[in-house]
């Protein structure tokens, strides 16, 4: 009776456990080789948005790997995700998961290492805003733009898709557009 009781819980629990899932509009299964009967030959690509209506900066923020620990820290801060949420046009600067791991402190310790919580929840509130330009950064820009953090001001330099974010000289490896902005993957972290 046991085993039967135990046997069906775990049924169940599989059967949920293998539900389908439904993929953002900008993002497209295709089989790794053309005639692919094995689900595991598929593979998820991002397809190029452009400017779809139905992806918006949170949805591809997480469709990028390289850069999740970045919106691991904005996920805790409701302010961040309900811009990165809604309509209004803002630029994410993004930092890639090894430049966050290069730092000397992590975002949400103080300069002397510590992490009690007063001081956890406005440490990374400074990290994300310096990585939050409210409105439309140009590529490239000319002058400094303030970012949600008042201290701090960026602007892009370079051409042809070659740019560096200034101050720091922070390479930009990628550029993702999405219905309510823009988010630049940075080799680097904004100096906050």
């Amino acid at each position: 009776m046991r085993r039967t009781a135990l046997a069906l819980v775990l049924l169940a629990a599989s059967a949920a456990a293998f539900r389908p899932v439904r993929l953002p509009d900008a993002v497209q299964v295709s089989p790794a080789l053309p005639e692919a009967d094995d689900p595991s030959q598929f593979v998820i690509q991002p397809i190029d948005t452009g400017s779809a209506p139905g992806i918006s900066l949170a949805d591809a923020l997480t469709l990028e790997r390289r850069a999740s620990v970045w919106w691991d820290y904005a996920r805790d801060v409701s302010s961040v995700t309900s811009r990165l949420s809604n309509k209004g046009k803002t630029t994410v600067l993004v930092p890639l998961d090894k430049a966050i791991f290069a730092l000397p402190r992590k975002p949400h310790q103080n300069p002397e290492g510590a992490t009690d919580d007063d001081d956890t929840k406005h440490n990374v509130e400074q990290f994300l805003s310096a990585h939050i330009v409210p409105g439309d950064l140009a590529l490239p820009s000319d002058e400094e733009t303030p970012t949600l953090n008042p201290n701090v001001s960026v602007r892009v330099e370079g051409e042809d898709g070659k740019w560096v974010l200034q101050p720091g000289d922070i390479p930009v490896v990628g550029v993702t557009e999405a219905s309510n902005g823009k988010i630049l993957y940075l080799d680097g972290v904004v100096p906050y």
